[in-house]
């Protein structure tokens, strides 16, 4: 295992201690199953303040996971003042393998336990991280319907929304930008009615079963905007009629 730990090979350490190489794999095998056994049992209810992330290239090259021209990642989360390393994670490097990694560090933390993260930029710890320690804050009605307001129809908009080809003006002129400034290999250009297979393909998954979600069409987004203007009136009717209700009750 020494041998093991230090990076020789299992044909070098089965030739300097003249066993098989077989031998030598089922050893590690067994090592590494008692190891994982170990950790579980104490690595647990972890009251940690401070965590470093981190993720290394490593030699692994034969691996079922791996594409061919790809490498495995060792993902390592590592307590800067007591040294323990409570998550080890063999992967990729995209989003996914970030949201395993995470995931199995708030299983070991302390419950309600939210430490200090470092890292070294790689964003997608911000993905991962939001997901498991972040929530969602909605502002009230009103507060969000002004900042709606400010932001969209009267800064983004110049308060013409109302102006059918100025607000397609608009919109296009945005699209324009989004195609100058992101890199094509990060950007799908694509009509929701193509279905799943424009979008799986540019994300390199395969196509899922079942229609491609379409509830977010021209009608449900009309209903939308529709009952974002009404509600306020009609819970302000709401509570008119209920205060007239109690006044004749009481009086």
């Amino acid at each position: 295992m020494n041998l093991a730990a230090e990076g020789v090979g299992i044909s070098v350490i089965a030739r300097v201690l003249g066993h098989c190489e077989e031998t030598i794999a089922r050893w590690l095998e067994r090592t590494g199953r008692q190891a994982s056994l170990l950790h579980d049992l104490y690595f647990h209810d972890l009251p940690l303040l401070y965590v470093q992330v981190d993720e290394l290239q490593t030699k692994i090259r034969r691996w079922s996971h791996l594409k061919p021209d790809e490498r495995a990642w060792l993902w390592a989360a590592i307590d800067p003042r007591t040294k323990i390393i409570p998550v080890l994670y063999l992967g990729g490097r995209v989003t996914v393998d970030a949201m395993l990694f995470i995931h199995e560090l708030v299983a070991r933390l302390a419950e309600g336990c939210v430490p200090l993260f470092t890292s070294d930029g790689l964003r997608q710890y911000y993905w991962a991280l939001t997901a498991h320690f972040g929530s969602w804050l909605l502002p009230p009605f009103r507060s969000f319907s002004a900042m709606v307001e400010a932001t969209v129809w009267q800064r983004l908009f110049d308060g013409r929304f109302e102006d059918r080809g100025y607000a397609i003006s608009v919109f296009e002129a945005h699209v324009e930008e989004v195609k100058r400034t992101v890199p094509p290999e990060n950007l799908l250009i694509c009509d929701v009615s193509e279905g799943w297979e424009p979008l799986c393909a540019f994300l390199g998954v395969p196509v899922p079963p079942g229609d491609f979600p379409h509830a977010n069409n021209r009608k449900s987004t009309q209903r939308l905007f529709l009952l974002a203007r009404v509600a306020p009136i009609i819970v302000g009717a709401g509570l008119a009629g209920l205060l007239i209700w109690l006044g004749n009750r009481i009086f």
